[in-house]
C-alpha cells in the first residue's frame, strides 16, 4: 500500500490517492472503501471478503480476527481506520499538519507532504474522524511465558509451528525466493520449504573469499537446491552502498549496510520473476542468538527483559528498513520465524536454555533442527551476522576509513 490520502479541513472534503489515482470520497458514503497491503494466511481470502467481514463484524472485531502480514485503511461515512499486523511486518506511517492528515506505507512520501511522520504501532488501530485521532490496541504479540523446560511436547509444538509457518507463507505462490546465508536459520527454512514447493530460488550475496560463500555451495548442494551466489567486488559494493543510502530514510551506516544484501537479492529475484522471499529474521531474538545475549546470560543480567524488548522493537529496528529495500524491487519479504504460533512456542521455553557457559547459543533451535533432519554441519556451523559473514562489513569499514563513504 503505497497509497496516501489527505483530508482538507478547510473544505471538509475527503480525497484518497491510491498509487497516483485520486478518488473523491463522499463524507457520508454508506459504501466502505478498503486500501490494503499484505497477505492473509487464513480467511478472509481477499479484500472483498475482508470488506464483507468488516460489514458484518465491525472493523475492530474484524482486525482482531486477522492473521497475516498487513497494513490497511478502511473508509466509511467520513471515518478512516488504519490497522497494522501485530508483528509489524508491513510498514504503515501517518501524520498531519494544519491542512492534511495522511498515511502511507512509505515514510518518504509523507515527508514530501510536509507532515510529521509517525510509525503506527504494530497491532494497533488508528481512527480518524472529524479531525481527531484515536489509537487503540487490537492485537498484540504473544506474551512470552519463558516458563517451560524443553520437553518433548514443547519440541514437537515448535517443530509443527515452524513447518506450518513456512507452508502457509508459500501457499499459492509459484516461485519462492529464500535469502540464503548458509546459517541455521535460512538453511532450516530451505529444508522445510522443499516439502511444499519445487520452484525454490536461493539468493546469497557476499565477497568471493567470505566465510558464508564457503558454506553456501556445500549446504545448497546437500539440500538438493541451487543457490544463486552474487559475488561482489569492492567497487560494486561501494556503488550499491551509495545507491541504497540515497533511497533509504535512515542513511546511517548500519541501516544501509543491513539493507544492501536485501536490496541486491530482491533485485536478482525480480529478474527471475520471484516476488516473494522468505528470510530468517527474528530467529536471533527468539532463540538468543547474539553475542550480547550470551554476555547478558553469563553476567547474570536480565536476559528475559532483553529478549522481550528486542522482539517488540524488531519492526522499527530491522523489518521496516528491510521491507522498504525489497519493495524497491517489487519484492515482498515474509518471515517464518515471526509467525505468531512460532513466537508463542519459542517463548514458552525458558530462554536460558538457549545458552550455555561454554558459549553455545540457539541451543533450542539447534535441537529442533536436528529433530527435523537438518544437516548436522548446518546445525553446528559457527555463524556470524550477515554483514560479517558475507565479507561486506570489512570492505565497507575500510572504505569508510578512507572517507570513500559516509
Amino acid at each position: 500500500m503505497s497509497s496516501i490520502f489527505g483530508i482538507s479541513d478547510g473544505e471538509g472534503s475527503n480525497m484518497l490517492r491510491v498509487n497516483g489515482e485520486e478518488l473523491q470520497l463522499p463524507p457520508n458514503s454508506d459504501e466502505g472503501f478498503l486500501s490494503f497491503n499484505g497477505w492473509f494466511y487464513k480467511s478472509p481470502a481477499d479484500e472483498e471478503e475482508l470488506i464483507q467481514l468488516i460489514e458484518k463484524k465491525g472493523i475492530g472485531e474484524s482486525v482482531r480476527m486477522l492473521e497475516g502480514d498487513y497494513a490497511l485503511c478502511y473508509y466509511k461515512k467520513g471515518s478512516f481506520k488504519l490497522a497494522r499486523d501485530p508483528v509489524g511486518a508491513r510498514a504503515l506511517f501517518y501524520g498531519e499538519n494544519n491542512e492534511v492528515f495522511a498515511f502511507s506505507s512509505s515514510r518518504e512520501l509523507l515527508q514530501k507532504l510536509g507532515v510529521g511522520v509517525i510509525s503506527l504501532k504494530p497491532g494497533s488501530m488508528l481512527s480518524y474522524e472529524e479531525g481527531r485521532i484515536k489509537l487503540v490496541q487490537c492485537n498484540s504479540l504473544p506474551q512470552p511465558a519463558f516458563s517451560s523446560e524443553f520437553t518433548g511436547s514443547v519440541k514437537r509444538k515448535l517443530e509443527e509451528a515452524l513447518i506450518h509457518s513456512v507452508e502457509k507463507r508459500m501457499l499459492g505462490i509459484g516461485k519462492i525466493g529464500i535469502m540464503f546465508s548458509g546459517g541455521i536459520d535460512s538453511t532450516l527454512i530451505a529444508h522445510v520449504a522443499k516439502k511444499f514447493n519445487s520452484e525454490l530460488f536461493l539468493y546469497s550475496v557476499g565477497t568471493e573469499e567470505s566465510e558464508d560463500m564457503k558454506y553456501i555451495s556445500k549446504f545448497s548442494e546437500e539440500l538438493g537446491l541451487e543457490a544463486k551466489q552474487i559475488i561482489l567486488e569492492e567497487d560494486e559494493l561501494l556503488s550499491y552502498y551509495g545507491k541504497v543510502q540515497g533511497l533509504l530514510y535512515d542513511k546511517g551506516f548500519m541501516k544501509v549496510e543491513l539493507a544492501i544484501p536485501i536490496f541486491i537479492c530482491s533485485e536478482h529475484a525480480r529478474r527471475d520473476g520471484v516476488r516473494v522471499m522468505l528470510t530468517g529474521s527474528g530467529a536471533e531474538e527468539l532463540f538468543a542468538g547474539y553475542d550480547r545475549h550470551l554476555q547478558c546470560f553469563l553476567s547474570g543480567g536480565d536476559l528475559r527483559r532483553m529478549l522481550r524488548d528486542e522482539l517488540r522493537a524488531l519492526h522499527s529496528k530491522d523489518l521496516e528498513n528491510g521491507e522498504y529495500a525489497a519493495s524497491l524491487n517489487q519484492c515482498e519479504l515474509r518471515y517464518p520465524f515471526l509467525d505468531l504460533g512460532v513466537i508463542e512456542a519459542a517463548t514458552l521455553v525458558k530462554p536460558e536454555l538457549n545458552l550455555s557457559r561454554r558459549g553455545e547459543k540457539k541451543r533450542v533451535l539447534k535441537a529442533v533442527s536436528r529433530e527435523m533432519g537438518l544437516l548436522e554441519d548446518a546445525v553446528e556451523r559457527p555463524k556470524k551476522a550477515m554483514q560479517y559473514g558475507s565479507g561486506m562489513h570489512k570492505l565497507l569499514i575500510r572504505a569508510r576509513r578512507k572517507n570513500l563513504i559516509k
